[in-house]
């Protein structure tokens, strides 16, 4: 753990970014690296999509992704959980679906569909 930093943790570690890439394939963006966190966010911020729908769940994921590899490293760090990649990105997908809930502009789909169905946001809205 001591050798660990954040853009290792978060973003260039294996599993970490098997799991970026996960979400962004169901979303239908292909990653691309980038040498720190900083510059990932970056990237990722800045990609355009013509749906306003789109763009948010994209931004949203990002913030998912981000909160659900941190809460998963502390716990395997201090609750001796074990990692789970298809588990973790279920939940991020959770996440981003159950968050989508709050917004003002509301998606005609419940949390449930969107989750079992996040393979075809880039159909959905497009």
């Amino acid at each position: 753990i001591s050798d660990e930093d954040i853009d290792h943790i978060l973003l260039s570690c294996s599993v970490s970014w098997s799991i970026w890439e996960a979400i962004a394939e169901d979303m239908g963006v292909q990653l691309v690296t980038q040498d720190n966190l900083r510059n990932f966010y970056a990237s990722w911020i800045n990609r355009r999509f013509t749906n306003k729908t789109r763009r948010k769940l994209w931004l949203a994921s990002f913030f998912s992704t981000l909160w659900s590899l941190w809460m998963q490293r502390n716990g395997i760090l201090f609750k001796q959980h074990t990692m789970n990649v298809e588990s973790l990105c279920q939940i991020i997908k959770w996440r981003v679906a159950t968050w989508s809930k709050a917004w003002e502009e509301k998606i005609p789909y419940s949390a449930d569909l969107l989750v079992q169905n996040f393979q075809s946001i880039p159909m959905l809205f497009n």
